[in-house]
């Protein structure tokens, strides 16, 4: 079958039981394999976020990513809109960017490789990771993990043949 990206929001309980760090909980969200996703404001300062921050119980960075997860718009339980603040709603946004990706290289990719050009998830873990914008300390952390999801500098960190498009200026973004 088909390899698919899973992406998993890091939790709120940074602060619970008086900790800061080491909150990305055991379970799904720190798991190897996944997109972990924390929680940040528009600007990509905590202010106003508890979203879970690493590192896990065996040393790993946790959150890979953030995005914003403070006061989203959303519809509510029983009709009507109000805003969320959590890393559930930062998950969305960076599983959006995954599909985007994916299309993007398939778009540009079908027919080179014959066969299916779905990008395999490590390959889409690594390049959000080192296309993120990179927020806080300089380098990956335990906060925001390599930074917040950059999808216009993921499409153009795609694999060369992609680049040669995007430098012949054939490239849609």
């Amino acid at each position: 079958g088909t390899p698919i990206s899973v992406v998993f929001s890091a939790g709120n309980h940074r602060f619970a039981c008086g900790q800061t760090y080491g909150t990305v909980l055991g379970g799904a969200q720190s798991a190897k394999n996944v997109i972990t996703v924390g929680a940040v404001n528009d600007d990509g300062s905590h202010s106003g976020s508890s979203s879970g921050w690493g590192p896990t119980l065996d040393g790993r960075i946790k959150p890979e990513l953030v995005s914003p997860g403070v006061s989203i718009r959303s519809t509510w339980p029983g009709g009507g809109y109000g805003g969320y603040t959590g890393s559930s709603q930062s998950a969305p946004a960076v599983s959006g960017a995954i599909a985007l990706l994916q299309q993007q290289s398939r778009q540009v990719c079908d027919g080179h490789s014959g066969t299916d050009d779905t990008m395999l998830p490590a390959t889409v873990r690594a390049i959000l990771s080192h296309s993120a914008t990179d927020l806080d300390t300089t380098g990956p952390d335990y906060s925001t993990g390599f930074g917040m999801v950059n999808v216009e500098q993921a499409v153009r960190t795609l694999p060369s043949h992609i680049e040669n498009s995007i430098a012949n200026g054939t490239l849609e973004v």
